[in-house]
């Protein structure tokens, strides 16, 4: 079985052509990332369905971001998936709160089913800046959610980290590897693992990984670093051009990634914690 922390879905609902992949049936098999056949021959029973209201030919927030968790919602009902329980099904993620002018925003998408909620998609919104939380990202804490710190400024990151509340990275690359921005740091790992979360790192050639045994590299260094319940899989498939995926294009060439992993010497149980294990302890922790 594997869980996926990252699934761009909004993306491919409304922007295929921009991520140069085919838009089609959901039950078969095409030049894409993500769709139902590939999810069932790698075994993918668990998926973050992330609704990311942002026009990526402009990179500005859609007018309506409200209305793109409906319609990721209706696309999900389409193709026969359902919210998560027993250990199956989509988690509802935001990502990118940027447009949200107050708390009363945060409300109306944890009223719609909302579970999970990343809520950088930039340097500084009315949650915090590098500087750290505002009074807004301070109150989001308490909420019974996913928290994800994917995008967030590393003065966001420590000020969450001291307040000993659990959150993952579910998509990133390792400033170890490539030392951009967008990346995170050694420190940032260290956080993660002190407070119980988990690390995913997105599928791309410039600032993740792009290849099996790249890939492999990175989540054995989380491993050295936040121990092996901090590791686990995000890939940004539908939400990264095709031509940015490498050679890690669907859910069944993550199989090479995984004999890398044990021929870098890890067990077979480590293995089946990155894949599923180490996700699932963050998701019960909310339903």
């Amino acid at each position: 079985m594997m869980a996926d922390m990252h699934v761009d879905i909004y993306d491919y609902i409304q922007y295929p052509e921009y991520l140069e992949m085919e838009k089609g049936p959901f039950d078969r098999e095409m030049r894409r990332s993500v769709d139902i056949p590939s999810m069932e021959k790698a075994g993918v029973r668990i998926f973050f369905a992330s609704v990311c209201p942002i026009d990526p030919n402009n990179y500005s927030y859609e007018k309506d971001p409200i209305s793109s968790v409906e319609k990721t919602k209706e696309f999900l009902r389409k193709w026969g998936f359902h919210p998560y329980e027993r250990r199956e099904g989509y988690i509802l993620h935001m990502e990118g709160m940027g447009w949200s002018k107050g708390y009363e925003d945060v409300k109306r998408v944890i009223s719609l089913g909302v579970k999970s909620i990343g809520p950088f998609w930039e340097k500084e919104n009315v949650f915090g800046d590098n500087k750290g939380l505002k009074e807004t990202g301070y109150r989001l804490l308490k909420e019974n959610i996913i928290l994800d710190m994917a995008h967030a400024p590393e003065g966001v990151i420590r000020d969450v980290y001291e307040t000993d509340r659990t959150f993952i990275v579910s998509h990133t690359g390792l400033k170890r590897f490539v030392d951009v921005e967008r990346n995170i740091s050694d420190r940032v790992i260290r956080w993660v693992g002190e407070v119980g979360g988990v690390i995913g790192i997105f599928v791309d050639k410039d600032w993740g990984a792009h290849t099996p045994y790249l890939l492999a590299k990175h989540y054995n260094h989380i491993k050295r670093i936040a121990g092996e319940e901090s590791v686990g899989i995000g890939t940004d498939f539908l939400g990264l051009k095709w031509s940015e995926l490498g050679t890690l294009k669907r859910y069944e060439d993550f199989e090479k990634v995984f004999k890398w992993l044990r021929y870098m010497g890890w067990s077979s149980e480590e293995v089946e914690n990155l894949k599923w294990r180490n996700v699932v302890r963050i998701i019960d922790g909310v339903y």
